[in-house]
């Protein structure tokens, strides 16, 4: 099974949009707050961080901005950290800061 497969985008952005209720959604991947599934795709996928922080699992959102810091913000985000990534890592940033949503 692939990364993006285990993930399935249109629950991803059915609960972004508030069209599904948060539920299990990741349980095929659970190494992907610390980027496991890089060695199969290389884009830090941001977004997953925000599904997890909009389903109340701020232990693995927190673990992912965490393996984000250290792998692109302290080297002043390199490729493949391109602006989208950059806008879902700074709104599941936010979240987890309390501004919700």
């Amino acid at each position: 099974m692939t990364w993006r497969h285990a993930l399935n985008n249109r629950h991803t952005f059915g609960i972004l949009g508030g069209l599904l209720p948060p539920g299990q959604y990741y349980g095929a991947w659970p190494g992907w707050p610390t980027l496991s599934f890089n060695s199969q795709d290389p884009f830090p996928w941001a977004l997953v961080a925000d599904v997890a922080a909009t389903m109340g699992d701020n232990a693995r959102a927190a673990t992912y901005i965490t393996s984000i810091q250290n792998k692109y913000v302290s080297s002043g985000f390199p490729w493949p950290f391109y602006p989208a990534e950059g806008g879902w890592y700074m709104r599941a940033n936010s979240y987890m800061l309390g501004h919700g949503l």
